[in-house]
């Protein structure tokens, strides 16, 4: 039995057992998000978290989160197999519609997840491009790697 979750009064269900088409069109989306979070630098003095908060809103912004959401979860009474652009965009607009303050914060949980995810891979992207914010961890964790050798 696949786990549901009701929004708006609609189950849906993560997608999976999906078709190439969902495969490849996700991994474009992934990308793009990606891209995008990467090219915003960590500004000096900016927490970790703080630059994950101001990265999550500029791309929530461009609504790509919610089109997103919509290769993630499907409605729960449609196959994986089934999955269509169509869909996600219809996902994508109903998800992005909610007014309820439960059904928001289901929404705003995946979009975390999500965003966690995309997140967690780009970081080490970000961390590549602005070295100057980690030359005092790296070189701590060489000079205690020197008192080991």
């Amino acid at each position: 039995m696949t786990e549901t979750l009701t929004i708006g009064g609609r189950q849906f269900k993560l997608v999976k057992d999906t078709n190439l088409r969902h495969d490849i069109l996700t991994q474009c989306i992934f990308h793009d998000l990606h891209r995008h979070s990467s090219s915003v630098q960590m500004l000096e003095g900016e927490t970790p978290e703080e630059f994950a908060v101001r990265i999550l809103r500029k791309v929530a912004q461009d609504g790509e989160i919610f089109l997103l959401l919509g290769h993630v979860l499907m409605p729960a009474e449609r196959e994986g197999k089934e999955w269509t652009p169509q869909m996600a965009e219809e996902t994508a607009e109903f998800l992005g519609s909610v007014v309820d303050d439960g059904d928001k914060l289901i929404v705003h949980q995946h979009i975390a997840a999500v965003f966690i995810g995309l997140f967690t891979n780009g970081l080490s992207s970000v961390m590549i491009r602005r070295p100057e914010f980690f030359n005092e961890a790296a070189s701590k964790q060489q000079s205690h790697g020197d008192d080991d050798a």
